[in-house]
């Protein structure tokens, strides 16, 4: 296994990046600083493919910044233990991992960008690549906003031709059209649970 370094140290790697998912965890180790290794696999197969030594002291974003760069990964990647994620800038420790625990790294999906159009239509980004994902048509004058579902699965618009209409991503197909405003839609959001627009 070729080696990496996080905090100075030595690290073995394997790679799987099929799966796209991966989980942490630690050794024992006799220090008297806490110094730990954790293990990395997979969330999704199970799949080991990372060891990186760490302390208890370190924050959860050092970590995944230093398995990003060992694994190369330009993803968005989250810490997960027992189902719950960590609080940002909260240490290894506060975190309520301990020597030889268990934790687990998913992959997320990119950040997704909205923008509208005078020309009716409105475009979804992937905020990493730059790359249009998907252009929305269906509009008959100019796209005043758009804004994303809580689970970023649909996106709401709101038009000068008086309707707003949600749209299913990442396929871009409308789902509804929402009409009756006699002067234009001018703004549309859903709401924090994502049941109302």
């Amino acid at each position: 296994f070729p080696a990496c370094a996080f905090l100075g140290c030595p690290a073995k790697l394997s790679r799987d990046f099929a799966s796209g998912h991966v989980m942490v965890k630690r050794s024992r180790s006799p220090s008297p600083v806490a110094a730990w290794t954790v293990h990395c696999f997979w969330a999704l197969s199970g799949e080991d493919c990372l060891d990186l030594p760490c302390q208890q002291a370190d924050v959860v974003e050092a970590l995944l910044s230093a398995i990003a760069d060992a694994l190369q990964d330009t993803g968005r990647l989250q810490v997960v233990i027992d189902g719950k994620t960590p609080k940002p800038g909260e240490t290894l420790l506060a975190a309520g991992i301990r020597d030889g625990d268990r934790i687990g790294i998913i992959r997320l999906p990119p950040l997704l960008v909205a923008t509208t159009s005078d020309d009716g239509t409105a475009m979804v980004w992937n905020s990493s690549t730059g790359t249009a994902l998907v252009t929305l048509r269906g509009h008959t004058d100019k796209v005043l906003s758009a804004c994303f579902s809580p689970c970023s699965g649909e996106l709401v618009t709101a038009s000068r031709d008086g309707t707003a209409k949600i749209w299913s991503l990442p396929s871009g197909d409308l789902r509804l059209t929402l009409s009756g405003h006699e002067f234009g839609a001018s703004a549309a959001s859903f709401s924090s649970d994502g049941e109302f627009v």
